[in-house]
């Protein structure tokens, strides 16, 4: 996966200045449910933590982050209270205040700038900074507002 790549980049990157989580929410194309074809790998919905634990793992498998990795529980409260589906990507500073709301993915998932230029857009016309973009600004402290 691309993104994971990227993400690992701004890890690398920015890892003295900034903590990385990845949370792994509900599988979003299980095969019993939105299915597409040539996902990375087939599983059911998770019915047990155990089964949401396993099917964390084989996403780890494929992503291969570098810093740690927490999965949400079957009640989906991370998920719902972040609304994190699709993926999203967030920059909370110590103080628990949200800096950076990337926009929904996978269109608006987008951690470094492309092909040099500082502006993600997706399709339904919603500009921001790619986090790479953000993170400059921000820990050089240019920026403090939630972008």
């Amino acid at each position: 996966m691309r993104a994971s790549v990227d993400v690992n980049t701004l890890h690398q990157r920015f890892r003295d200045r900034v903590d990385f989580l990845f949370v792994y929410i509900r599988e979003a194309h299980p095969t019993d449910g939105w299915v597409i074809d040539g996902s990375a790998y087939e599983l059911k919905d998770p019915e047990t933590a155990e089964q949401r634990h396993e099917a964390a793992r084989k996403c780890l498998a494929s992503v291969e982050f570098d810093f740690p990795t927490v999965v949400d529980g079957l009640d989906d409260a991370v998920n719902v209270a972040w609304a994190a589906w699709p993926e999203r990507l967030y920059l909370v500073d110590t103080a628990g205040i949200i800096r950076y709301a990337g926009l929904q993915g996978p269109w608006g998932f987008s951690p470094l700038r492309s092909g040099g230029e500082e502006w993600t857009v997706n399709p339904l016309t919603e500009t921001k900074p790619s986090l790479e973009a953000f993170l400059e600004e921000f820990l050089e402290g240019r920026s403090g507002a939630i972008q």
